[in-house]
């Protein structure tokens, strides 16, 4: 179960309660715009099997709905908060029969009810976490990785508000390369990550950082390597 406590100013617990299905249960809490709280997170049950489960709770911590999201292998492994009080769901699903994965997002409403589904298909493994900006549309970063050989890509894909793809882009070289953090800026964003195809050490084990100026379109304006044959794992791109 998750369990979440109030406190005041000076630390005195205002009250506590524990949340949860039948299922193992984790997630994130989030304040909402009426003073209450929503938690998105993730119900595991029988046979490891993985349900998105968000609840809304009001400003003393009862519950006012909650809900588990789709059947246990919709692939659904991170979950947010909108701008407009809505919830984001994104992850992978795998297809036994054709040995395939899919990138999915559904957006629900702030009561819960799905407003889209979306299914991204490609021959790649695409991993990744949305974010959404200030129109109210959505880009992913992160990584594409043939299933087959492992070998992997940097990977972006910009969505309308309605899930519709406007564009998608990879980028790196010959070896390995790995997406990280993207930041919209004026005029297009920064785009982080980590790179074997470029800079000192390329393509042995090591890796450099790997910094991407991009136009509104994905398009690259410039690109530059950080690094001295080390490896270097970027986490937070100030």
């Amino acid at each position: 179960d998750l369990w979440l406590l109030r406190m005041d100013g000076s630390g005195t617990i205002t009250w506590q309660k524990t949340y949860g299905t039948p299922g193992e249960d984790n997630g994130d809490v989030f304040a909402t715009a009426d003073g209450g709280y929503a938690i998105c997170g993730f119900s595991t049950g029988a046979a490891d099997q993985t349900t998105a489960w968000i609840a809304k709770l009001d400003a003393a911590g009862a519950i006012v709905w909650q809900k588990q999201i789709a059947p246990a292998d919709a692939g659904f492994s991170a979950a947010q908060l909108l701008s407009d009080g809505g919830f984001l769901l994104s992850g992978n699903a795998f297809d036994m029969n054709t040995f395939t994965f899919t990138f999915k997002m559904a957006r629900l409403n702030s009561s819960g009810a799905i407003v889209w589904q979306k299914e991204y298909p490609s021959s790649r493994m695409l991993t990744g976490v949305p974010q959404q900006l200030s129109d109210g549309s959505f880009i992913v970063s992160g990584t594409d990785i043939d299933f087959e050989s492992g070998s992997t890509g940097i990977w972006v894909m910009k969505l309308a508000s309605t899930g519709a793809i406007q564009w998608q882009k990879s980028y790196g070289g010959a070896s390995d390369d790995i997406g990280g953090l993207i930041v919209p800026v004026s005029g297009g964003y920064f785009l982080s990550g980590q790179t074997n195809s470029f800079g000192p050490g390329a393509g042995s084990d090591e890796f450099n950082i790997l910094l991407l100026k991009l136009d509104a379109s994905g398009n690259i304006v410039w690109q530059r390597v950080y690094g001295d044959q080390l490896s270097v794992i970027l986490d937070y791109l100030a």
